[in-house]
């Protein structure tokens, strides 16, 4: 409970602009054309709190999903995206209405990706505690859950039923579960933002799958990050060295204690310190100060040793 509050302080607060351009209410949206998606579907239960869902859910994969997230779609793909169900849910009995309710449900294939749309999405929103972790505006809620990224859209007057549709999809997922521990590897104090990367962390191919942490402590702003490369934290960390040196980064070995690590002043992205911790790559950068890199790099090994 203490490391998902945790999240929930420091997680960028997300707004209520997600997608005001391109998720208007369309009724489209919930034609049913015949395609389902088994999984996805059951998580959108024909009724919630009072209202009815209309019709059958409706899918969309790569090659439809613009129809869904007009201008957004290669976003939701670059991050990961496999495909996704959406459903309107209208009051019961009220066969001519409109939907009060619209809910998205996004398979993005893995928990970190499902984290990285979320943090993307917004900002000024606050915590909501559902699924995994939520947020939620006046109008909007959103959460994740293990590949899953859920997010309910109120129309008319379904906002005052957003907290209890969202619970109620959250038990219907019954069995998705999801951790992020790669964020528990990175100090909490004085952090301000967390955020995921899949790709060309720092323009270079070799950085993927990096969560980062963004802090502030005593006014000075730096970021953290912790990768776990497929090839082995040792021989990537080789293949950053090579590349820096050969680009005409200065690299110095540093150690203290049992940190283990390496300098990297590059002319583009500044100074930061990278080390191995078992399987990880933890680098800080942003810190004028080398000893600041140092100590903070110690600081995150305490915790991965734990």
């Amino acid at each position: 409970m203490t490391a998902r509050l945790g999240l929930y302080l420091l997680l960028p607060v997300f707004a209520l602009a997600v997608y005001i351009h391109g998720h208007r209410y369309s009724p489209s949206l919930f034609e049913y054309k015949g395609q389902h998606a088994p999984a996805l579907a059951g998580f959108l239960p024909a009724s919630l709190d009072g209202l009815s869902r209309d019709g059958h859910p409706r899918v969309f994969t790569k090659d439809n999903l613009f129809e869904l997230v007009d201008g957004h779609a290669e976003f939701f793909i670059s991050a990961g995206f496999k495909q996704s169900a959406v459903a309107g849910y209208r009051v019961a009995g009220d066969e001519a209405g409109m939907p009060v309710i619209n809910i998205e449900v996004y398979d993005m294939g893995a928990p970190e990706n499902a984290f990285g749309v979320m943090a993307e999405e917004g900002a000024q929103a606050e915590a909501f505690d559902v699924g995994f972790m939520g947020v939620k505006t006046g109008e909007s809620a959103m959460f994740i859950k293990g590949p899953y990224y859920v997010k309910l859209t109120a129309f008319a007057k379904g906002a005052d039923k957003l907290s209890a549709c969202a619970r109620a999809v959250d038990k219907a997922m019954t069995g998705v579960a999801a951790t992020l521990p790669q964020l528990d590897r990175l100090p909490d104090k004085g952090s301000t933002g967390k955020n995921y990367i899949r790709k060309d962390y720092l323009g270079m191919d070799f950085f993927a799958g990096v969560f980062e942490k963004k802090y502030n402590r005593g006014g000075e702003e730096f970021s953290a990050f912790v990768m776990t490369p497929k090839e082995g934290a040792k021989t990537l960390v080789n293949k950053a060295l090579a590349f820096y040196k050969q680009s005409g980064a200065k690299t110095v070995a540093v150690e203290s204690g049992e940190m283990r690590g390496w300098d990297i002043a590059d002319k583009y992205e500044g100074s930061m310190t990278l080390t191995v911790a078992v399987h990880d790559v933890i680098g800080v950068k942003g810190l004028a100060d080398g000893n600041a890199r140092v100590a903070f790099l110690m600081e995150t090994l305490a915790i991965v040793q734990k």
